[in-house]
């Protein structure tokens, strides 16, 4: 039977699955670098230093969701203007001041919008499922206090 530590190893590897799959899809390799640096710091420490660290790394997981999201939302934003004019405008904001706005998509990618929203709904869904099960994680109530700090 795993102890509550295990299971709690396990559903922060299944959240960097899954955040890894949107970086990947997305090409955001800033991302994929923080989640293979949070994976290392997590293989190099045995159970009782990961419960040490649980709520940094979890917060660490749900900036780095955050961040994808926040870019999704402004790509999304982009796609739904009318306007050439500001969507121009939106275009250069985003380029300038967010990392991997729209660097996945190619020019030979032939999207409609319809299919564009469809992704990004598909990730926001994706990324929302792995901040839930980090919200849902709770340290041992067996370690004492300062323990899971």
């Amino acid at each position: 039977m795993k102890n509550n530590e295990q299971i709690i190893k396990e559903k922060l590897e299944l959240v960097i699955k899954i955040i890894t799959g949107v970086a990947d899809k997305r090409k955001d390799f800033d991302a994929i670098m923080q989640l293979s640096l949070i994976k290392l710091e997590m293989g190099l420490e045995d159970l009782k230093g990961l419960m040490k660290h649980l709520n940094e790394t979890k917060d660490k997981l749900l900036n780095l969701i955050d961040e994808i999201k926040y870019t999704i939302d402004a790509e999304e934003r982009y796609v739904l203007f009318p306007m050439p004019d500001i969507k121009k405008e939106t275009y250069e904001l985003g380029k300038n001041y967010m990392r991997n706005f729209f660097s996945w998509l190619k020019p030979e990618d032939n999207f409609s919008p319809e299919e564009l929203i469809k992704i990004f709904e598909e990730e926001k869904y994706r990324l929302e499922e792995a901040k839930n099960i980090l919200e849902k994680i709770k340290p041992s109530p067996f370690l004492k206090d300062g323990e899971n700090i």
